[in-house]
């Protein structure tokens, strides 16, 4: 079974990454400069052409992403150099907050960030694979913070966030719940039920980012849950019908597969959805309401 799924998220991403290469939009803006010991980062940005968000990355000097190639960071002087392109010269992104720059080059900047890259950067720097609630706002992120460790960064982006409204509850040892402020107290944290499945040893773990769903329609997720608990998707029931029918989820850590069920489960859960055993074979959606989440 396992290796099956991971073929099937190959397959998955290929399709991904073939659409996002076909998606025209201006050039990217530099929303942030992460510099610590062992993690120097440009956060980069691009748009639609109607204006919003169409996608962002996360790279590190050398690193490139599509076209686009992060030649050098520059804390200092809060700039980074660039490829936009492969045949393209090198351009320098600038921050424009003057507050930005980091006399001792260790910090975190972020200038109006899109939610998703601090999320990004907050899972990384926590070890924790979020649990995101798909109805968190649409707020944009600023953070001027001189630390010099993981430590100061998670501390940093939850003060960001708790700022926005948003709200980071432990789940464990291994995930973090991200809802709104005001949905934290209607939440329940409950990965320290999860039985055993037997699945201890490192063949049998979920591989840190092998489930990557970036904004992924739920009906392909389903897909992917289907294969992961050894069924099959019932094509003949329709999804119902939701507002919140893109998941955002990246395993930033190794799973079980019964943690990575319980993951999908919540945030399905949270997205008005319950995956239901049909038969022996089967596996259909069932809504649920906020109660039953």
């Amino acid at each position: 079974m396992q290796h099956t799924l991971v073929s099937l998220l190959c397959l998955f991403f290929l399709g991904t990454e073939a659409e996002a290469s076909e998606t025209g939009s201006p050039g990217p803006r530099l929303s942030g400069i992460v510099s610590l010991a062992e993690f120097k980062r440009a956060v980069l940005e691009s748009s639609s052409r109607s204006g919003s968000t169409a996608g962002w990355s996360v790279l590190a000097e050398g690193q490139r992403e599509g076209q686009l190639a992060v030649l050098e960071i520059h804390p200092d002087t809060a700039t980074v150099k660039a490829r936009l392109h492969a045949k393209a010269e090198p351009t320098e992104l600038t921050l424009t907050n003057p507050a930005a720059k980091l006399p001792q080059s260790s910090g975190i900047v972020l200038e109006n960030a899109f939610l998703d890259p601090v999320l990004n950067l907050y899972a990384e720097f926590s070890g924790r694979t979020l649990l995101r609630s798909p109805t968190l706002p649409k707020v944009y992120v600023t953070v001027v913070a001189a630390v010099k460790d993981r430590a100061g960064a998670v501390q940093a982006l939850q003060a960001a966030l708790s700022e926005q409204g948003i709200a980071a509850i432990p789940d464990g040892k291994k995930f973090l719940m991200i809802v709104r402020a005001q949905e934290a107290g209607t939440v329940a944290p409950r990965s320290d039920q999860i039985g055993s499945d037997g699945s201890n040893s490192e063949s049998e773990l979920i591989p840190a980012g092998a489930l990557s769903f970036p904004g992924t329609d739920i009906n392909q997720v389903a897909m992917i849950y289907a294969e992961l608990v050894g069924r099959k998707l019932d094509r003949g029931t329709p999804f119902p019908v939701s507002a919140n029918s893109v998941i955002r989820f990246r395993n930033q850590t190794p799973l079980t597969p019964m943690e990575a069920r319980y993951a999908l489960d919540t945030v399905f859960g949270w997205a008005g959805l319950k995956m239901v055993p049909d038969g022996n074979d089967l596996i259909k959606p069932f809504p649920v309401s906020r109660k039953e989440r």
